[in-house]
């Protein structure tokens, strides 16, 4: 009963308050970057950044992230930009997919082109948009990944294939068991792991981040999310990725808090440029919050 009422409580009156912070020097094999980072202030009015993904080329000025829109109860993916101060300069939506609540805005390069894979899990699609040099605005977009409720889709090149790497929002895994897609090339066709779901552990199987190549060495971000959704960090080496095998061994873990603005939880962590980005969030009584999850459920059933 006294679980019961903390989970209504917390559901009903209770609100994550993300934001976004930098750090210098990218993520590598130990989590000393933490030591430096820093976090910017909430946004006003309830609204909140996570999800940060750096625009290649911009040396850590620019970033995609999601942008919850607390009033709309979704997310959109928005183009941030960073000013001398390190203050944010300019921010605007430029990827909008309604009613559907869009996140984790995973950037790729392909062919001389720079695409973004947002986080559509309840449209059960995983669209490929092609954006301006500048990630000013989307161009065009296709879908990549259809039939499959994909969440936090991580896409990269290794061993002569494609790769996408994401959880299933369908029948609860979406913290707990991470399924491995491979094709010959990034508009596919698309084919599941052998051994899918090639992770079941909720300490390690949501993604965090983009897959990093250092020293010959193939690295992943993944979420803890043991104590709760977003609450710690674990970067993981792949020892071995075929479309018939998967293995990895952890490197480090980075568990909550990580400062005043980051209380109680961390998970996202993308490094590109000689600058790494990362998000935190504390959490708030706001009165209003079981309306926002009404909107976010209700928008998700129509879908």
């Amino acid at each position: 009963m006294r679980s019961a009422l903390r989970r209504f409580w917390y559901g009903a009156f209770m609100n994550q308050r993300w934001t976004i912070g930098t750090a210098p020097g990218e993520v590598g094999t130990d989590s000393r970057w933490i030591d430096h980072g820093r976090l910017l202030p909430p946004l006003r009015g309830g609204d909140f950044l996570a999800d940060p993904f750096i625009v290649p080329g911009t040396s850590g000025r620019v970033l995609l992230c999601e942008l919850l829109e607390t009033k709309r109860g979704r997310g959109v993916i928005a183009r941030v930009e960073f000013g001398a101060s390190g203050e944010i300069a300019d921010m605007r939506t430029i990827i909008d997919w309604a009613p559907y609540h869009l996140s984790y805005p995973h950037i790729l390069q392909n062919a001389g082109k720079l695409f973004c894979a947002p986080e559509s899990c309840h449209a059960r699609a995983v669209r490929l948009y092609e954006l301006t040099p500048d990630a000013r605005e989307a161009v065009s977009f296709e879908v990549l990944l259809d039939g499959f409720a994909c969440v936090d889709s991580t896409i990269f090149e290794h061993g002569g294939r494609w790769w996408l790497l994401c959880t299933n929002a369908r029948g609860g895994g979406s913290n707990t068991h991470l399924h491995a897609f491979h094709a010959p090339a990034l508009r596919g066709p698309w084919t599941p792991h052998t051994l899918n779901p090639i992770v079941t552990d909720v300490s390690r199987a949501r993604p965090a981040g983009r897959i990093t190549h250092m020293n010959g060495r193939l690295y992943r971000p993944a979420q803890d999310c043991t104590k709760r959704y977003g609450g710690g960090l674990r970067f993981m080496e792949i020892e071995c990725l075929t479309p018939d095998e998967f293995r990895e061994k952890e490197i480090w873990s980075i568990q909550a808090p990580i400062g005043p603005r980051g209380r109680h939880g961390v998970h996202t962590v993308n490094s590109a440029d000689g600058v790494t980005v990362f998000d935190a969030y504390t959490e708030r009584f706001t009165p209003f919050a079981w309306l926002y999850r009404l909107r976010e459920h209700r928008g998700a059933r129509d879908s």
